[in-house]
């Protein structure tokens, strides 16, 4: 029964031993999670793309466009060949075009240019000037943090036992006040330093909580214990002793001398630059372009619409044609063989012609030849 307890112990012991914190590690916690730090690291990370794009106007310049337009056109088209026969022909025609070009840019001389090329160069080692400023100032704001987190627990401590030594003093004035040997004025007092230790209490509560928020502003952690220095932690002075230079040396190393002092340069380079912009510059700026427009393919169908005629008219219409130039018809004839079409005109394109009607009624007989006057005797 008395094992559970002793481990049980040992076990919080352990914990908090294990929970405890030293000035290195709250400090490594405070590298990835300060959000001051942060800031600084993303701004130097965005100077730094300053001169790899202030250079870039300086290298070549490589442009190049294509394109590819298809325009597709259908329509219908009649033809007539031979009344009453019209043929009607559907075009569909796909034209394709290609065009690409090239351009290639060269600046030969631009002071401009130059001058945004130097003072982006000086704005990337301001922007590290800065992290370095910021990385120190982290350093100083992690010591101070968590020593008066220390100095915090220090002053709860000495007034926790301030409280316990005055509470004991308030209970020997009762016990001296019950037999009379002091009087109640002097229970008074210490009833009133009781009271006052114990607010004392209060506030260094409230002071162990607001440094402890503060550090977890700082490195995002709760800690539970933090190592505490110890008696053989050594003090050593500044080496040189010597103030005047160590005051030297600030204004030398100094980072935020330093940045100062790019930043000045940085206003001269931009009034540099300004006053660049009036000044010539050479280019060298050769292109090539192309555009492809290859024949566009056509596809061509027919379709033939006739005349609800009989073979007869058919014939009759074209022994008048054959009167009327002088040879002979034609109709019936093998394909390849010439004949005596007229093509008709758009007006009468599905018309049945005059000529043609008269002829059917008389059942189509061939056309006569009139004998000349002499054969007539």
């Amino acid at each position: 029964m008395i094992r559970a307890p002793i481990i049980a112990l040992m076990l919080l012991t352990l914990s908090g031993v294990a929970a405890s914190k030293d000035l290195a590690g709250v400090f490594e916690d405070a590298v990835h999670n300060d959000p001051v730090i942060r800031q600084a690291d993303a701004n130097r990370l965005a100077a730094r793309e300053a001169r790899p794009q202030a250079w870039a106007q300086v290298l070549p310049q490589l442009t190049g466009t294509a394109s590819a337009t298809r325009d597709h056109n259908s329509g219908y088209q009649d033809e007539i060949f031979a009344p009453p026969t019209v043929q009607r022909f559907l075009t569909t025609t796909d034209t394709t075009t290609q065009k690409w070009a090239v351009n290639l840019e060269q600046s030969l001389f631009s002071w401009e240019k130059w001058m945004t090329l130097k003072e982006a160069g000086r704005e990337v080692a301001q922007a590290e000037a800065n992290y370095q400023a910021a990385e120190q100032q982290l350093i100083l704001r992690v010591a101070q943090g968590y020593f008066s987190v220390l100095a915090a627990v220090d002053g709860l401590e000495a007034n926790q036992a301030s409280l316990e030594a005055i509470s004991r003093q308030l209970d020997q004035a009762n016990k001296r006040f019950e037999v009379g040997l002091i009087a109640i004025t002097d229970v008074q007092e210490a009833k009133a330093a009781r009271d006052t230790a114990a607010a004392a209490v209060i506030a260094a509560k409230r002071t162990l909580a607001t440094s402890e928020d503060q550090l977890l502003e700082i490195t995002a952690q709760k800690y539970d214990h933090l190592s505490r220095p110890g008696a053989d932690m050594p003090l050593k002075s500044p080496d040189p002793a010597d103030e005047s230079r160590w005051v030297n040396i600030s204004l030398e190393q100094n980072l935020s001398l330093i940045s100062s002092r790019l930043g000045a340069e940085i206003a001269r380079d931009n009034g540099r630059s300004t006053w660049s912009r009036g000044a010539r510059t050479f280019t060298r700026a050769p292109a090539r372009s192309s555009t492809r427009r290859p024949p566009p393919p056509s596809t061509v169908s027919s379709t033939t619409a006739r005349s609800a005629c009989s073979s007869r008219c058919r014939s009759s219409a074209a022994a008048s044609r054959s009167r009327r130039c002088g040879r002979p018809s034609t109709c019936g004839s093998p394909p390849g063989k010439r004949s005596c079409r007229a093509r008709a005109p758009p007006s009468v394109r599905l018309a049945t012609p005059t000529w043609a009607s008269s002829a059917a009624s008389r059942g189509c007989r061939p056309w006569a030849r009139r004998s000349s006057p002499a054969r007539r005797r």
